[in-house]
């Protein structure tokens, strides 16, 4: 059984490959419940919908939790004796920002300026005072459908921003905790992506994933020996490493690293401010490399992207889930050495059925969120999430420039209302990675697709 929140079936669908029964749920009891939440899932080849868990935990031999919010329901299983894959209350690093902050401190990592504030007329003050030491990013903990993550650099700009998230929180808006953070202005943002079993991570021999994402719109990866990975990616896995050993972590995982040659904070402490809490460490800089790594998101669940990429890249994953449920590491077999992932948005999609059609062939290669299929076709549930994104198309290859051709050749037949596939996302992250690999943070030991390449392969071209 796939628990998930209808971000994931794509997981599912992988699984069923297996030939095993595949049972999916998604949460969708309130006190006037719609149908629209019982759908995702539903009509999707391989794939039995299910409206409850109970009924089924003695049939049920693997409990597979792609997503976050079930730690609770996972630790019960467990106990129960029950195989289960996900990040059990390991959760907590990423649903509570202000717990992982004062963690990492512990861990001695660096840790930006953060602060938490209560209320929106602190934040208004806040933002207006402090708008000389930004830019600051405004974030939530655990409640992502209330708003998404913002930045705050010149405060007339974001005034219209901030009145209509006050308008959307209603008389909460007095009392909302907020988590704002001081930007990190970074060489590169990288990020390891995979999995992690009782806080093990991969051997140095061990093939496995690592990339660069451009925020909601695209990710380039690349597998190769775990020891030629950054120093960055393995120092922060290194730290977060016991964290996960104590919680039984067994599932995927994703860091989001922000590489710096300098510390960029001032030393001492930062200047208080009323009726606010704040936390940093003036960190180490990572064993064996001159730059200071700074885990800024930690994603304890399979990352988007590029868990749509990942989980086509590697060959092996009904093995390593089987066997990860009761603590057994088993190595990544991915297939390819490059994997290319575009996000495909919809503004529209959010609060309407949006029907998705895109040719037979390239069906392995759509990975869509909120899916279900109705008389043989397409669609995402519309969950009014308030997000555009709505799933990804992705391409593999062992050279880079043949996985962001394929991946942008299959966007251009990706058809539907108002949709839009950001392909110059490949193009931006590919020149990112070139201007970290000349800054010391090595990606890969080919030679990388030139800006005439890249432009060529565009859709305009």
């Amino acid at each position: 059984m796939v628990v998930d929140n209808g971000l994931f079936t794509h997981c599912a669908l992988k699984l069923a490959e297996t030939g095993a029964r595949v049972l999916y749920y998604m949460p969708w009891i309130n006190a006037f419940p719609k149908s629209n939440n019982t759908l995702p899932g539903d009509g999707l080849e391989g794939i039995v919908r299910v409206l409850d868990i109970e009924p089924w935990v003695d049939q049920v031999d693997l409990f597979v939790f792609p997503d976050v919010m079930f730690g609770h329901l996972q630790k019960q299983l467990v106990s129960m004796g029950k195989r289960v894959w996900g990040s059990r209350m390991g959760e907590v690093l990423e649903l509570d920002r202000w717990k992982a902050k004062h963690l990492m401190k512990e861990w001695d990592m660096p840790v930006n300026e953060t602060h938490k504030i209560v209320g929106m007329e602190v934040l208004r003050r806040f933002l207006q005072e402090r708008e000389e030491q930004g830019p600051w990013w405004v974030k939530t903990s655990r409640y992502r459908g209330d708003f998404e993550t913002f930045q705050s650099e010149i405060y007339e700009d974001v005034q219209t921003k901030l009145n209509e998230l006050q308008n959307n929180l209603g008389a909460k808006a007095d009392i909302y905790p907020f988590i704002v953070e001081r930007h990190v202005e970074a060489i590169t943002e990288v990020g390891f992506d995979g999995y992690t079993v009782d806080g093990t991570f991969p051997a140095d021999a061990d093939e496995a994933m690592f990339g660069c994402e451009k925020k909601d719109v695209g990710y380039v990866g690349v597998a190769k020996p775990y020891g030629e990975f950054p120093e960055a990616v393995r120092w922060v896995n290194e730290k977060v490493s016991p964290f996960l050993l104590k919680h039984q972590y067994r599932g995927f995982f994703s860091s989001e690293i922000r590489c710096t040659e300098e510390n960029q904070f001032e030393a001492g402490d930062p200047a208080p401010f009323e009726d606010c809490e704040v936390v940093w460490h003036d960190g180490p800089k990572v064993d064996g490399a001159d730059m200071y790594a700074f885990l800024t998101d930690p994603c304890c669940r399979m990352a988007s992207p590029p868990g749509e990429a990942y989980i086509e890249w590697v060959n092996n994953w009904p093995e390593i889930i089987w066997e990860g449920a009761i603590g057994n590491y088993v190595p990544a077999q991915p297939e390819f050495k490059y994997a290319v992932e575009i996000m495909i948005h919809s503004s529209y999609a959010d609060q309407h059925w949006q029907p998705i059609r895109f040719p037979e062939e390239i069906e392995q290669w759509v990975k869509l969120r909120n899916c279900c299929r109705i008389n043989g076709v397409y669609y995402s549930v519309p969950q009014y999430y308030g997000l555009p994104e709505i799933g990804a198309v992705i391409g593999l290859d062992d050279t880079l420039l043949e996985a962001a051709r394929v991946c942008i050749e299959r966007a251009k037949q990706i058809k539907g209302y108002y949709l839009e596939c950001k392909t110059d996302a490949v193009v931006k992250a590919i020149l990112e990675i070139n201007e970290a690999q000349e800054k010391g943070i090595p990606f890969t030991d080919e030679a990388l697709p030139t800006a005439e390449e890249l432009e060529a392969i565009q859709p305009d071209a």
